[in-house]
């Protein structure tokens, strides 16, 4: 996408329609409350209200999948950046967001958010994406993810309740992994804890919901999950995995456990997704 043909006008609209959110920001209770819920209503009800909370704000669509529970919209405009030549067109800091509806095929559906700023710069082709977490990436992302998430509970607040696999749950030990950041280190050791427990299918709350279970297959979270659960061997797998020692790229936001996975081996990952540490792939390395 090229920002040369977008107009002036469309710019101001942005920088109005960023102001009005701005104004009008959920409190941190209120997106709490719409990140821990799920929805009791009819599939139905969910998705049109899913896809009525994110067109209010980012009317144009490139997939608006009823079937697999999935929406992302097209990139939108949401800052100018002045050129620094006159005689260059201006840059443009773009939006887009992912919505994934899980809880297939009988619900309590769970709605899941996410999002992505990407940057256009003059004599460039294409508009370059930002890497969730590192330090460039606009300030405006999390509050935009959390917005989508609270005008949904807005319009499914009769059917919502807090997800049962939200209670709290005893605390895992992080010091195995101490040399990670913070967050990092809860998620890892959280997934440890499941692992050593034999209970994969409590993570699913700390995944990505396009996680990799395999090079070779399409990413997903309920197919990673039904395939663990088939195998009773994955969660000492995964648990040798974490003990064995995991790396932090800050540049990427990632973790990777083992530090050096091995050709053959298995490999687990993680990466800071819309300002929260995920679990994002366990797979064979190639």
């Amino acid at each position: 996408m090229i920002l040369g043909g977008v107009p002036r006008a469309a710019a101001a609209l942005a920088l109005a329609l960023a102001l009005l959110l701005a104004g009008c920001a959920p409190s941190g209770q209120q997106i709490r409350r719409a990140r821990s819920v799920e929805y009791t209503a009819e599939y139905a009800r969910v998705w049109n209200a899913v896809v009525a909370a994110v067109r209010a704000h980012y009317p144009r669509l490139v997939v608006e999948d009823a079937i697999r529970g999935r929406l992302r919209t097209d990139w939108h405009l949401i800052e100018r950046v002045p050129a620094v030549e006159a005689d260059q067109p201006d840059g443009g800091k773009f939006f887009r967001v992912d919505v994934a509806v899980r809880g297939f095929p009988t619900g309590p559906w769970r709605v899941e958010v996410d999002g992505e700023a990407a940057e256009y710069k003059p004599n460039l082709a294409l508009i370059i994406p930002f890497v969730h977490g590192v330090a460039d990436e606009p300030t405006w992302v999390g509050p935009r993810i959390d917005r989508v998430h609270v005008d949904v509970l807005k319009k499914l607040e009769q059917y919502a309740a807090v997800r049962a696999s939200l209670a709290p749950a005893p605390k895992a030990h992080t010091g195995r992994w101490a040399a990670l950041p913070q967050a990092a280190a809860r998620v890892v050791a959280d997934v440890h804890a499941a692992a050593e427990g034999g209970d994969l299918a409590s993570l699913g709350p700390r995944m990505a919901s396009d996680f990799v279970w395999s090079l070779g297959g399409a990413p997903s979270l309920e197919q990673a999950l039904a395939l663990w659960s088939a195998d009773p061997a994955r969660p000492s797998a995964l648990r040798r995995v974490l003990e064995a020692g995991c790396a932090h790229d800050a540049a990427s936001a990632t973790v990777v456990c083992p530090a050096t996975p091995a050709e053959g081996g298995l490999r687990a990952e993680f990466r800071l997704v819309g300002g929260r540490w995920r679990f994002t792939a366990f797979h064979e390395v190639e």
